[in-house]
Order: C-alpha cells, then structure tokens, then sequence
C-alpha cells in the first residue's frame, strides 16, 4: 500500500500519549469515586476503624498509581509535541523540492520519525523534546543504515531536539541538531542525492 502522503507527523506517538492519558484519567476517575464512596459512608454514620483504614489504603494505592501513569504519560506527551513541531518545520521543506515523509511504521523496529530526500541527499530526521538517552545514536544508526539499503544512497542519521540551544555537533555518527536549525542545516548539506523512481518505489512499498 501506498504512503499516505498526508500522514501528520507524530502521529504514532500521540496515540501513545492519549493512551497513557486515558489510564491517567481512569485512575483520577476512580480516586474521586473512592472519596464519593468514604463521604457517603461517613455521612450515613456507617464508617467504621476498618473501613476508614481500607478506604485510605485503597486511595493512596489509586494515587501511587496515578502518579506513575503521569510520569510514564509524560514524556510522550512532550515527544508527540516535539515531533509535530519539528516535522511542520520540516514540511517547508516541500517547497523547495524535497519528499518530506513522517511517522513510518516498521512492524517490531518501531517508527521512523520524518525522512527527507532532496537534491543534497536523504535524511533520517528522529525527534526529542529535550534530550536523548544514550541508546539514541545507535538506534538511528540503525534505522538510517536499513533506509540506506531500501533507497540506495547514504542516508544521513540526526536527532533534533525541540528545545536544544547549542548549535549542531555530531555524536556517534549522528548529527544532534536543535528545531531552530535544522532546515537551515539541512539546506547546507551535500550528499549524493537518492534516485526519484527508486525512492518512489520504497514510499509506494510501505
């Protein structure tokens, strides 16, 4: 099947972050239905020693549990954000002649963020809110060395970071370049570009 051409970007991801925010808001859902019950039962006179200690064994359970369900839901919150910021960016890119593809399943390997193929070469664009982990690099090498064999041509591995300051370096192989200079980056690179049937032929395959 085709690639949906108007696939927008962090798509996969916000699926993620609004299923961890639906189990955040079942576990709020049944705290304040915990404090309705122990209302209920201390308006009735019906509370006793045992029930007042389940009620609030049973509360704070709900609340240790939300708070995780926050702390996982969170960051990919923050990714879904970084990578539909980082991939309009990207989509400028469109006018001056480059394929701009986001969110690319690879069943068992995860999603390829955003790839771009112009007349300075392909690109594997993977998106951060903030920093990365140190399995970062490896992995988009990874990713960018399986492109290379589906387009042909050298695909250049980088990691864009919403809220990165400092200016582009390369760490492992893979570039780290900030939202506010990766087209400007991008735009100043010189690769051997892939060809269009070929290129066409992979995004078709997906």
């Amino acid at each position: 099947m085709a690639y949906d051409v108007d696939r927008r970007p962090g798509t996969w991801v916000s699926q993620q972050a609004a299923r961890r925010s639906a189990l955040v808001w079942a576990y709020v859902a049944a705290l304040v239905a915990v404090v309705i019950f122990a209302i209920g039962l201390i308006l009735a006179s019906r509370a006793t020693v045992l029930t007042s200690l389940l009620v609030i064994a049973f509360a704070l359970l709900l609340k240790l549990g939300g708070d995780r369900a926050i702390n996982a839901a969170m960051p990919w919150r923050w990714g879904a954000k970084a990578e539909i910021e980082v991939g309009r960016a990207l989509d400028r890119l469109e006018q001056e002649g480059y394929d701009v593809l986001h969110d690319i399943q690879r069943p068992g390997q995860g999603n390829l963020d955003h790839v771009l193929s112009g007349f300075n070469g392909v690109y594997l664009v993977e998106t951060k809110s903030h920093s990365f982990k140190p399995g970062a690099p490896s992995r988009a090498k990874g990713q960018a060395k399986w492109l290379r064999h589906e387009v042909g041509v050298w695909v250049t591995p980088v990691i864009c970071i919403l809220r990165r300051r400092k200016g582009p370096v390369q760490i492992d192989g893979v570039w780290v370049v900030s939202a506010r200079d990766i087209l400007d980056w991008i735009r100043g690179q010189s690769n051997k570009p892939a060809d269009p049937a070929q290129f066409k032929a992979w995004a078709d395959s997906l």
